[in-house]
């Protein structure tokens, strides 16, 4: 688990620590019988919760706020969920590939685009475009970013958590480099952080890395989270770790029937992953992303920057927050 306290937010600081607490203690307390990705989104709230009760004792009711990224690897099988902008990468065959979404308002913007409201310039320098769309702390906490299908590992993986203040400074070359260069997930966490600091960013941000390395069944190494805070700042990242050791697909298959969902009504869109599966006709997601279908709206599939094929839900199982998707052309 990986929480960034939220800068220009009170009570940072304490809000990570608390969160990755709920999470750290909640989970070994979990159902037997309840699905992992259940679990996740059920921790994710209780967090939320447990931030919003932090700052209400403290008096300062949503002025406290943090992201947060946790992974689980269990029978050789990666679940992770995710809220704001902390990333969760995985490393397989010398490739990063990024797993979650980040929650800003960068997105919002690129869809005016995409739909022709405002110009392009207009979006790349708004003021408010790092912004978070959603973390801990909030009110409601809508927008979750998780997996629905666990995702298979090999011998050798590694997945890597870090906070905005890694990626912001090393693009995804680069920390592949450091991966590629380090099999031990502590050395290829400091020379991450290394190669960040090296650069001497004015004002760099606070930054932590966290790397899982999946062995044999039943071995995952892990690194001890590598942190460092900003300077003449009271908040920080905290990183934890979080670890359980069949998937039929394979990783390649799962990369290619990646698709994004959208459902939109009035004028909120929302957005999430699904798979393609059984025929290419239908696409599994997460129930919540299609939700807005019972208030009228209109659900689809992204299949370009300005191409949508319609959807319409043809099962669901909502207390699994679980959707089957339709769509008339095979993609």
């Amino acid at each position: 688990v990986l929480a960034d306290g939220m800068g220009g937010h009170a009570l940072g600081r304490e809000a990570s620590r608390i969160a990755v607490k709920t999470f750290l203690d909640g989970y070994p307390h979990s159902a037997p019988d309840e699905p992992i990705p259940t679990t996740l989104r059920r921790l994710m709230q209780d967090a939320n919760t447990a931030v919003r009760t932090l700052a209400a004792d403290e008096g300062k009711l949503n002025n406290a706020g943090t992201t947060l990224a946790a992974a689980v690897i269990h029978q050789q099988c990666l679940h992770w969920i995710s809220v704001g902008d902390s990333r969760i990468y995985l490393y397989h065959a010398g490739q990063l590939t990024r797993l979650t979404v980040d929650h800003i308002y960068a997105r919002e913007l690129d869809r005016e685009v995409a739909a022709g409201r405002i110009e392009a310039t207009v979006a790349a320098n708004h003021p408010e475009r790092d912004s978070l769309t959603s973390f801990l702390g909030i009110p409601e906490l809508d927008l979750i970013e998780s997996n629905i299908q666990p995702v298979p590992l090999q011998v050798g993986d590694r997945v890597l958590l870090c906070s905005d203040g890694v990626y912001r400074a090393l693009d995804e070359a680069e920390m592949g480099e450091e991966l590629a260069r380090c099999p031990e997930p502590q050395a290829a966490a400091e020379a991450v952080v290394d190669r960040v600091l090296a650069r001497q960013i004015p004002h760099q941000d606070n930054l932590t890395v966290t790397i899982l390395a999946v062995g044999k069944v039943g071995e995952v190494g892990d690194a001890k989270p590598r942190s460092v805070p900003r300077r003449h700042r009271w908040w920080m990242a905290l990183g934890a770790v979080l670890l359980l050791t069949g998937c039929a697909p394979s990783l390649e298959d799962m990369r290619a029937s990646t698709v994004r969902v959208l459902c939109k009504q009035d004028a909120k869109i929302t957005t999430g992953s699904g798979f393609v599966v059984g025929d290419g006709q239908h696409i599994a997601t997460n129930w919540h992303n299609a939700e807005c279908m019972t208030k009228g709206g209109q659900m689809g599939v992204l299949l370009g920057p300005q191409q949508l094929a319609p959807a319409r839900v043809v099962w669901k199982e909502p207390e699994r927050d679980l959707a089957i998707l339709a769509v008339q052309q095979k993609l």
